[in-house]
């Protein structure tokens, strides 16, 4: 009877191997801490929900856009976020999103002292039906531009009372600004102005002397 020989395998693994693991997974947990610290410093909120619109990962500047401690802000649902002033415009939101869109939309979300803030929203869905997006507080910005916008209106009231002709140009005499006076005297329309050289209003002969007189 033929005699059956066994070869005892060994399972432990040699020294080489354990050391290629451990390292393996030293750089794992690196390149996870340098994720994490990336998108913390990002400078914009960052979050992923769950199917239920959820809030489970979330940056820390998210966190501090909204006034909450990671633990309060991780499971609220990111509708309660928005402000009732915006509400209707997150439901529609959600539902362009189902619709496969992705969406850059600006909406009134509340903060945890219940102040508000206009939010500039990215999202867009991913497998799953969770959401993914980047929030930005956009308050001051569009309070600058409002303020800017009634500074150019006030100063173009101001100008347009003047019966003088008022006009700005760049150096190669292209026209960037003009006031009604102006455009009345050459009996041209505002449009019609912006954006031509201005030297093209004077005879061609005269032009020479024109910008010998503005330049010098």
């Amino acid at each position: 009877m033929p005699r059956q020989y066994r070869r005892k395998i060994n399972l432990k693994p040699g020294a080489d191997q354990g050391t290629d693991i451990s390292h393996k997974m030293a750089s794992y947990r690196q390149s996870n801490e340098l994720y994490r610290v990336l998108v913390d410093q990002a400078g914009v909120g960052i979050f992923v929900t769950d199917g239920e619109y959820r809030l489970i990962n979330i940056n820390s500047w998210l966190c501090s856009m909204f006034g909450y401690a990671e633990e309060e802000l991780r499971e609220k649902n990111f509708v309660e976020l928005i402000a009732s002033e915006g509400l209707n415009n997150g439901y529609e939101l959600v539902s362009n999103l189902k619709e496969g869109k992705k969406i850059i939309e600006e909406l009134w979300c509340r903060c945890k002292d219940n102040s508000v803030f206009l939010c500039e929203l990215t999202i867009n869905m991913v497998p799953g039906g969770r959401l993914q997006g980047i929030a930005r507080d956009i308050t001051k910005y569009r309070q600058t531009e409002l303020a800017l916008k009634e500074s150019v209106a006030r100063y173009q009231a101001v100008v347009e009372d003047q019966i003088e002709l008022i006009r700005r140009f760049r150096p190669d005499g292209t026209l960037t600004f003009l006031n009604s006076a102006f455009c009345n005297y050459y009996g041209k329309d505002m449009n019609e102005l912006l954006g031509h050289n201005f030297m093209d209003l004077f005879p061609v002969e005269d032009r020479e002397t024109v910008k010998r007189q503005i330049f010098s």
